[in-house]
């Protein structure tokens, strides 16, 4: 199956803010469920 659209966009916010905390060209992926 897979993770649901909300599991999803739970997991690239949090890389999101990962990145942003960062610094300039910071760039993060989410990992696997």
């Amino acid at each position: 199956e897979g993770e649901g659209p909300e599991a999803l966009l739970a997991r690239a916010d949090t890389a999101l803010y990962q990145a942003k905390a960062g610094g300039r060209n910071c760039v993060r992926l989410a990992g696997e469920p």
